[in-house]
């Protein structure tokens, strides 16, 4: 009865299963978004790790058993269905890749590496017979330890920029040694076969992943923008900061301001920013203001401000900058990093105003 009752269920989801994986990838998908928050935080690591473990080990014994050097048979029905904890592993690490990725960009300037995640984890869903393939699942198993490796190590450095990004890779590499060391002492066979193809497609992605990164497509990770306005005043309390705004219409509910600044007199304009850091990273964020001109159709820098940053504060590090002597017409305000990485940015038209708009008092 019970073997019936299994073979029955086996049956039901070998007929459903694309759609279970693609179920199951959404809810994945939707827990991550809800409970991955903070790369800095214990639960976030403990889950990204849990993952690569559970691939890793999937990896193990799949090859053992493909090896042939050892014969059991409930190493074989293991190996049978190791595949599908491996889909799940990858698919929960690039589903939590995406999560924190997408939150530390703008979307118009990194999509392209988003993308590629995104990518990586539906076709995810498509590739379970490839994961037999030596070369295959530990190239995946690489791009997703490479891509952690990058959200980790400023972590623990508590630092940003271009040599970082090279140790985490370094890192990364390390890691895959090990691994590798690892399927050599227990699967020499497969590894002499496929070891010509794993280094090229090891050294590839190693590759793939600094040009996105020196081309400034990779998200400026850990850092993300918690929010961004601009503002008619604004000062600093010692604890909050104290500001005017024109609110933003009801049906751009999306914006925190109105993207219409009516300058009355000879006012300042403000734009207030808050990114999110991991606690005691340092790093300088700058305000890049920039004017649409007209007649050529581009986008001109006027000034750039900046200030320094440290993180560990849930809503983020805030600062501002200003400009008092400015024309109307379209503006932008592009938050950035040292390297240029944009990590968010504002558009708003300035108009004239004979009288003194209405704002509201708000505390930042």
């Amino acid at each position: 009865m019970m073997k019936s009752f299994a073979k029955k269920l086996n049956n039901f989801y070998e007929i459903n299963e694309r759609r279970f994986g693609i179920a199951f990838m959404l809810f994945g998908f939707c827990v991550d978004s809800l409970t991955l928050k903070r790369i800095d935080l214990l639960f976030e690591n403990l889950v990204i790790a849990w993952y690569l473990f559970i691939a890793l080990a999937c990896i193990v014994v799949i090859n053992l058993n493909e090896s042939g050097r050892v014969r059991h048979p409930i190493l074989q029905k293991i190996s049978h269905w190791a595949p599908v904890p491996m889909q799940v592993a990858f698919g929960g690490l690039f589903s939590g890749f995406i999560v924190l990725y997408s939150r530390s960009s703008a979307i118009i300037a990194n999509w392209p590496f988003v993308t590629i995640l995104i990518l990586l984890m539906v076709g995810n869903e498509f590739a379970k017979s490839r994961y037999a393939k030596f070369t295959f699942h530990l190239a995946i198993f690489y791009t997703a330890l490479l891509s952690y490796s990058i959200l980790l190590v400023p972590v623990i450095a508590k630092r940003m920029g271009a040599f970082i990004f090279f140790i985490s890779g370094i890192a990364s590499l390390f890691i895959i040694i090990l691994v590798v060391i690892l399927l050599k002492k227990l699967t020499p066979e497969r590894l002499d076969k496929s070891k010509f193809s794993l280094a090229a497609s090891i050294i590839g992605i190693f590759a793939i992943f600094h040009i996105l990164y020196f081309t400034n497509i990779i998200p400026p990770v850990p850092l993300s923008l918690k929010a961004i306005g601009v503002y008619h005043d604004l000062q600093s309390n010692g604890i909050t900061y104290d500001a005017h705004v024109e609110p933003a219409p009801w049906y751009q509910f999306y914006n925190e301001t109105s993207r219409t600044f009516h300058r009355y007199k000879n006012e300042r304009v403000y734009i207030y920013s808050a990114i999110f850091a991991p606690t005691n990273l340092a790093d300088k964020i700058y305000h890049r203001w920039s004017r649409y001109d007209d007649i050529s159709k581009k986008w001109v820098v006027q000034n750039t401000a900046s200030y320094p940053m440290v993180g560990g504060r849930d809503g983020g590090f805030r600062g501002f900058s200003y400009k008092q002597i400015i024309e109307p017409g379209l503006w932008r305000v592009d938050v950035v990093t040292k390297r240029n990485q944009l990590i968010g940015r504002i558009t708003f038209t300035i108009e004239d105003s004979q009288t003194e708009p209405v704002v509201q008092a708000v505390k930042l």
